[in-house]
């Protein structure tokens, strides 16, 4: 009787630990991004969207089940509503109490919004290659690759008060994930990886 109790004991274990290694199933949610959800649950995107297999994350559906690999509780994820003011109007992105500056010299070729029918989710800014691309703010460097789908080089800097500034389609990244950079370091160099034209 004993050993089929320590028999059951340790498949109960087995089966826990896998489990946890495995990962939890989310449900995309309305509003639901990538981004969003891997953010929540502290995974790494690109490992969701591999477990996934998931070549462009701009494409997710609501409804979809996502394996989330190694974590052991699903999570609320808060969704995108729409465009803050700040996305809204750029000029606003540039003067937002001094918060913000633009991060690299050149002509704004496309604003946040709907574009060719589609929502386009960035400022595009028109500049030279290899131009120096510049902190807008004083941030922490929370994601560095050097090939996001359609996005291709690209970092992420997260400011105080939760906003977030990307920078994409990089000829060069110029930071590591964990720095903290000043406004105005140069962390990148304009570019045209992923899909840009």
């Amino acid at each position: 009787m004993m050993r089929l109790q320590q028999l059951v004991i340790l498949l109960l274990f087995i089966f826990s630990s896998c489990s946890a290694a495995k990962g939890v199933v989310h449900t995309v949610g309305k509003g639901e991004t990538l981004w969003r959800i891997s953010h929540t649950y502290g995974v790494n995107m690109k490992a969701v969207a591999r477990a996934n297999h998931i070549s462009d994350p701009t494409q997710i559906r609501t409804g979809a089940r996502l394996l989330i690999p190694g974590v052991v509780k699903v999570k609320k994820v808060v969704p995108y509503t729409g465009p803050t003011s700040v996305e809204k109007n750029p000029k606003r992105f540039a003067s937002d109490k001094g918060v913000f500056s633009w991060p690299v010299r050149g002509t704004l070729s496309s604003r946040f919004g709907t574009r060719n029918g589609k929502l386009h989710d960035g400022i595009d800014i028109r500049a030279l290659r290899g131009t120096s691309i510049r902190a807008a703010a004083r941030g922490r460097v929370v994601y560095v690759s050097d090939d996001f789908r359609n996005y291709g080089r690209i970092v992420i800097l997260k400011h105080a008060k939760n906003y977030y500034t990307v920078y994409a389609h990089n000829k060069k990244n110029l930071v590591r994930v964990g720095q903290t950079i000043p406004k105005g370091k140069k962390i990148a160099m304009v570019g045209r990886s992923g899909n840009a034209t």
